[in-house]
């Protein structure tokens, strides 16, 4: 009676398992692509921001040296 029962939802299972992970997997490779280029953004921005504190820091500096 069990085994009845639960053939179908067990090979309907079986039959979704194999295409969803490979939905899941595509799609978690594409956001670990999304999340590298959104780093790498992150990371020229960060640098362009040190450049420009460093000019700052370096013009204050040698004021302060002058006097």
């Amino acid at each position: 009676m069990f085994d009845q029962v639960a053939s179908p939802i067990i090979g309907l299972i079986n039959a979704l398992l194999g295409p969803l992970l490979g939905i899941v997997g595509a799609a978690g490779a594409i956001f670990c692509v999304v999340l590298g280029v959104k780093f790498a953004k992150a990371e020229e921005q960060q640098e362009g921001c040190d450049e420009r504190y460093n000019e700052e820091y370096d013009r204050t500096d040698e004021e302060d040296r002058r006097e």
